[in-house]
């Protein structure tokens, strides 16, 4: 990977906990459990899309959506292989159930070597059956 494509993975990921952190809690809401699940999206006939999808306390449909690309570590055909560490771990523990938004964490399935760019289309019809 180039020195500019890391710097711009390094950045877009600061963006967004940037963003992810910048929403008011809504204390004043009636409380009600967020959730934590896997799913998978047939994107053809042979082919799916692994991911997991946090749905927030008292979700709405204008809540914003955060799509978390994790990196080369998170690739495989393994779901559970992305709530071993980081981002997606502490979101699955929990640690971010007041969180005003929903998060989707698409696994990169091992046959793209190239990275997230070679399943492109993947992701964005990921995003459209979401929103």
């Amino acid at each position: 990977m180039t020195f500019q494509k890391r710097y711009a993975v390094t950045f877009l990921s600061i963006l967004l906990l940037t963003v992810f952190f910048a929403f008011p809690a809504y204390a004043d809401q009636a409380e009600s459990s967020a959730n934590f699940a896997s799913h998978s999206l047939a994107l053809s006939a042979t082919e799916n899309i692994d991911y997991w999808l946090f749905e927030p306390k008292n979700a709405s449909a204008d809540m914003p959506l955060i799509v978390y690309l994790h990196g080369g570590s998170g690739r495989g055909d393994d779901i559970g292989k992305l709530t071993d560490n980081g981002f997606c771990m502490w979101v699955s523990e929990g640690k971010f159930d007041d969180v005003p938004a929903y998060i989707v964490f698409p696994q990169l399935a091992s046959k793209y070597k190239a990275g997230w760019s070679a399943n492109q289309t993947g992701v964005q019809k990921l995003i459209e059956s979401l929103v």
